[in-house]
């Protein structure tokens, strides 16, 4: 058996055996012609011609020295082996290219699209999805386009009398106050109430005592019970309780009524109880 060389299978005779010489070069050269690369250069207009009515060389590769391209006859015409990829210019890919639901958020790089790569009116209520169209069932608590308006469905714009920095506090939270009735003139040993408060909602307050105390006997005193609910006792004679009673914080049930009452506790005079007030404000 000849020897076969790797590449292109080409036969060599053994050095054992008869060779007929004529017939292993004709072998060999068959081989050749059909295995073999033939390529070739210069200018594009030097290249050999290849046609259908001027067949080439199948197989045949041509280098031209002035464009640098790489040219593959295949018998009856040159294709070229190393062509340029086209660059896309602007606006050269359309809808009309693009398959529907073809690009997605997957194909698209975080900030590649933005307000200048959208055409004007091209994104209408047709491409929102209905889930974020309150029109179309979004419901308030839904992250969606909203319409401007005071709905609970709605954005608020931006003169919104609502987002002023002025608010009316609601009627839980507000100051309550309680005018007392002047008590003159008050006899000695006089007790009795002198105002009350009613406190509506549960909560913290903030309560203050507020007045004047007279009493005409020397070092007589006033005794003022403020009970809300925890009692707190002054006692003074021609005092101002609005430095003898700073605030104090109680926390309140609904309902309870905060209530002062008085003791004259001088026996041989009268007194005076004036521009009395309580005041109980919400903190929590």
């Amino acid at each position: 058996m000849p020897n076969t060389t790797p590449r292109m299978g080409l036969t060599s005779p053994l050095g054992t055996e008869a060779v007929n010489i004529d017939q292993h070069l004709k072998n060999l050269a068959d081989g050749v012609d059909a295995n073999a690369a033939m390529f070739s250069q210069g200018v594009l207009a030097s290249r050999p011609t290849s046609t259908p009515g001027t067949p080439g060389k199948t197989g045949r590769i041509y280098y031209a020295t002035d464009n640098g391209k790489v040219y593959y006859d295949f018998g009856t015409g040159w294709v070229i082996l190393n062509a340029d990829i086209p660059t896309l210019g602007p606006d050269s890919i359309t809808s009309t290219e693009i398959a529907a639901n073809a690009v997605g958020a997957s194909e698209l790089a975080d900030n590649s699209v933005d307000a200048a790569a959208i055409i004007d009116g091209v994104v209408g209520a047709a491409e929102i999805a209905n889930a974020l169209k309150p029109s179309a069932g979004a419901g308030g608590s839904t992250e969606a386009l909203r319409a401007l308006g005071t709905g609970a469905a709605n954005a608020a714009a931006g003169n919104d009398a609502r987002l002023s920095d002025k608010r009316e506090p609601l009627d839980s939270w507000k100051t309550l106050f309680s005018q007392f009735t002047d008590v003159n003139p008050m006899g000695s040993g006089g007790s009795g109430t002198w105002g009350t408060l009613l406190i509506p909602t549960a909560g913290t307050y903030v309560v203050r005592l507020s007045g004047q105390g007279i009493v005409s006997g020397q070092g007589g005193s006033f005794t003022l019970t403020v009970s809300a609910p925890v009692s707190k006792a002054v006692t003074g004679g021609g005092f101002n309780f609005e430095h003898v009673s700073p605030a104090w914080q109680v926390v309140v049930s609904a309902g309870t009524t905060i209530t002062v009452t008085y003791q004259n506790n001088d026996t041989n005079g009268p007194g005076q109880l004036l521009n009395g007030s309580l005041q109980a404000t919400r903190i929590a």
